[in-house]
């Protein structure tokens, strides 16, 4: 755990998944002169979510991990007020900065209308910073109950009011719109990213199927088999939403989420090129950046009526899309 100085700058930051700790520590990385409080919210309180909130803890003074397993409103509720009486200890505090992916999450709109400090920054949420239909840039409207809930517990703070504050985004997405106009590019792995120039051809090819639910797709596990095969896939890197497994395929089991992953395997095997294949997954497009990654996207006309705006985006960022 990094040790306070008096004369630092202190920021808090709020996450929810394990991707956005990956990037919250790619701007703690930016920032090596100040110092931050984190605080970890998650409906998983698992193996997985529990490495990423180590891994966060130890770059800050102090870390909080605030699991949310209640599903029925009242114990919600509970739940929020247990949350602004954490921030409450840190009101003698003014931070610097608070950072914030979630903005349309109550639990962190909690957060960040409890805490005090000087400047609100923003860090993406994965590609739902890209989904300009989505809730994300859309105003919230909640019922009376809702609004009488959040009066109540000071959730000053939604959706919009988080877009017209926040001083700067930073983010993963070059080029792209996002909620203020304001960016700070991250990088998600600087010691591969900045050596782009170096990579030329690859020693070795690693084909990886990037797995979804393929009930959600309509398709079979033979389908994915027939796949797999075509395009002579190495390795199957499961969706964690994914129930069963598929005979015959060679499973990649790792505690890591899969853009974590990737760059643990770039790291370990700097002369290797990761060829990604998937239908819809959006963690593809979160490394499609790294030089020694390819990925195609399979579609087939049914899924590119049902999922066109994916596939559109996917298409925009350089991914190349394969009919099958």
């Amino acid at each position: 755990m990094r040790q306070p100085n008096i004369t630092t700058k202190k920021n808090l930051i709020i996450c929810m998944t394990p991707l956005q700790v990956l990037l919250a520590v790619r701007i703690i990385e930016q920032r090596p002169q100040e110092t931050f409080v984190a605080i970890m919210i998650t409906y998983f309180n698992n193996e997985k979510y529990r490495y990423y909130f180590e891994k966060l803890k130890s770059l800050c003074v102090t870390a909080h991990f605030f699991p949310i397993l209640a599903t029925k409103p009242l114990p919600r509720v509970l739940a929020l007020y247990q949350l602004k009486c954490l921030v409450n200890t840190y009101n003698k505090q003014t931070f610097n900065s608070c950072f914030i992916a979630s903005i349309d999450n109550t639990f962190a709109q909690l957060v960040a209308s409890q805490a005090n400090y000087h400047f609100l920054e923003t860090f993406d949420d994965g590609t739902a910073n890209l989904n300009y239909q989505g809730t994300y840039y859309q105003n919230q409207q909640p019922n009376l109950i809702s609004r009488i809930i959040k009066h109540t517990l000071g959730i000053k703070l939604n959706t919009q009011v988080i877009r017209k504050l926040s001083q700067r985004h930073h983010t993963i997405y070059r080029n792209q719109k996002n909620i203020t106009n304001n960016i700070n590019v991250l990088l998600l792995a600087p010691e591969i990213e900045n050596k782009k120039n170096d990579f030329t051809m690859p020693k070795k090819t690693i084909n990886i199927f990037l797995g979804q639910p393929i009930i959600d797709l309509g398709l079979s596990p033979s389908q994915i088999i027939t796949l797999c095969t075509q395009y002579k896939i190495d390795y199957y890197f499961p969706h964690p939403r994914e129930k069963n497994t598929i005979d015959g395929l060679t499973y990649i089991n790792t505690p890591l989420i899969f853009e974590d992953y990737i760059l643990t395997l770039l790291t370990q095997k700097p002369e290797s090129e990761v060829v990604l294949y998937h239908f819809i997954s959006t963690a593809a497009l979160n490394v499609i950046a790294l030089p020694q990654v390819k990925a195609f996207s399979l579609y087939s006309p049914t899924l590119y009526r049902r999922f066109s705006g994916i596939y559109l985006l996917f298409q925009k960022n350089g991914m190349t899309l394969l009919e099958v």
